[in-house]
């Protein structure tokens, strides 16, 4: 299939829905992804951790692809008040919410951008998550259960930032990427006809989780502005040359310097806001620090994973939770799952 097409098609299902964290509306956007890869790439390995992220292996030797060690992540959840069908206006390429809520691009634009590079044949592993806009849920998952996983890749993509410009090389006040590796990808998209550039403004996404376990981490402009208002926008004819440029992208050959044991992003946000660093870090720090507390707390109070509700922590593969899509007992009242199959730990 063409991959602006499929990135589009994948955009507008996304952009139907209202998908905050935990909603069975989030949890039917994955069941969503999970089938549409499944058609576009039959032999890539895809499966469901217990947070609920579907990860997608495209890469032809799997975790034995020395040589393919390039990471792709996107969180399929959105900051809305209540899962549900979402209103938007797409008769001009800037979209529009047409509600009273959030246009849900960020980070729609991102994940359909991802199942574009997966049609477009790129060979990589890709994570959708859950979670990202309540301290990245899921992001953490991977790293607490998975790290190892982590280490074997040398790049972290995110396409998760306002705007149509930006490489974001610091997040939390944290180098994410080295100044190498932010310029070259840069100017390899810029000769591919995009106009970015290296920005230390970042603030967070899911690859700040991965800075300790990956050296070069970024997140690069996703083309929508406003987010998490109901003026939220997205300029569709930048994500459209974003994908065209990004298919093109020689990822194995950008260079790789930072070191992922150098400092820990909370120290150095902590440290940041301590000495009245750049406008608005301590407040982003007491935030972010708040809002960990009250998930920690939340999850003691009811017991269970605010995403998943799963008691033995086992996993799914991609068919398991597409064939769950199906069964009314795999969902609590509030669009919850409350259980799971067998499948991969």
């Amino acid at each position: 299939m063409n991959p602006e097409a499929v990135m589009m098609t994948v955009l507008r299902e996304a952009l139907s829905w209202k998908r905050p964290y935990g909603t069975r509306a989030e949890g039917r956007l994955v069941s969503y992804l999970a089938r549409m890869v499944g058609q576009l790439r039959p032999d890539a390995e895809s499966w469901v951790d217990t947070a609920g992220n579907l990860h997608v292996d495209t890469r032809p030797l799997r975790r034995n692809a020395v040589n393919q060690r390039t990471l792709f992540v996107a969180h399929v959840d959105t900051v809305h008040r209540s899962g549900g069908p979402n209103k938007f206006s797409d008769n001009k390429p800037m979209w529009e919410a047409a509600g009273k809520e959030p246009l849900g691009a960020d980070d729609g634009a991102g994940v359909a951008l991802m199942c574009g590079l997966i049609a477009g044949g790129i060979d990589a592993y890709f994570i959708f998550t859950r979670g990202e806009e309540r301290g990245g849920h899921g992001a953490k998952h991977v790293v607490d259960f998975y790290p190892d996983m982590l280490r074997e890749f040398d790049r972290a993509i995110a396409v998760d930032r306002k705007d149509v410009f930006s490489v974001i090389t610091h997040q939390f006040a944290g180098r994410c990427c080295s100044t190498a590796f932010a310029d070259a990808l840069s100017d390899e998209l810029n000769t591919l006809g995009m106009m970015m550039m290296p920005d230390d403004t970042g603030v967070y996404t899911d690859t700040a989780e991965f800075m300790e376990h990956i050296p070069e981490c970024t997140n690069i402009s996703a083309g929508y502005n406003r987010e998490h208002t109901p003026q939220e926008t997205l300029d569709t004819d930048y994500l459209k040359q974003l994908l065209a440029a990004m298919l093109q992208v020689k990822w194995e050959n950008l260079p790789v310097e930072r070191d992922p044991d150098d400092g820990d992003a909370e120290d150095d946000l902590k440290l940041m806001a301590d000495m009245g660093g750049a406008p608005g870090w301590q407040a982003a720090y007491e935030r972010w620090m708040k809002e960990d507390l009250m998930l920690q707390e939340a999850e003691a109070l009811e017991g269970f994973d605010p995403i998943t509700n799963v008691p033995d922590r086992r996993a799914l593969t991609a068919e398991e939770l597409i064939d769950m899509q199906n069964d009314p007992f795999a969902w609590s009242d509030d669009g919850r799952m409350v259980r799971y199959g067998s499948g991969r730990h």
